[in-house]
């Protein structure tokens, strides 16, 4: 396993700063684009169930750009 696939799939919004850039990442193989894709979705997703329970979400990425990302892959 690359480390830089390691570092996106741990942190994608640290390594790119859109989830359409993972696609256009030649370093990464199609199945680890979907794996960092899966990932940046799930903590999506957690950052938008924290914010609606008050807590801080802090900045999120578009649930709809993840999944536009997803279906290209």
């Amino acid at each position: 396993m690359k480390s830089k696939f390691r570092e996106a799939q741990r942190n994608p919004e640290a390594t790119y700063s859109r989830p359409l850039e993972v696609l256009s990442d030649a370093e990464l193989t199609q199945e680890e684009k979907r794996s960092v894709l899966e990932a940046w979705k799930a903590e999506a997703i957690h950052l938008q169930e924290s914010s609606g329970e008050g807590f801080g979400g802090g900045e999120r990425s578009s649930l709809d750009e993840i999944a536009k990302a997803l279906s290209r892959v």
